[in-house]
């Protein structure tokens, strides 16, 4: 089965430039906090919530810490 897999962001630029799967869709759209909260509100009503244990970040690249 095939899905397409949306990037979109101020990183979607550079990925654009080396990803070349066919099921890759780039979007150049830019969205506000007040998008997040509508989204928010339409999944608390129909009582769509994740189970935080077993929720974590998905990135795209790794997270490095240090000085």
């Amino acid at each position: 089965q095939s899905h397409n897999v949306i990037f979109a962001g101020n990183g979607m630029p550079k990925w654009k430039q080396v990803c070349r799967h066919p099921n890759a869709v780039f979007m150049d759209v830019s969205h506000q906090i007040e998008d997040l909260a509508e989204v928010a509100s339409r999944k608390f009503e129909r009582s769509q919530f994740a189970d935080l244990a077993y929720t974590e970040p998905d990135y795209f690249k790794n997270f490095y810490t240090g000085r």
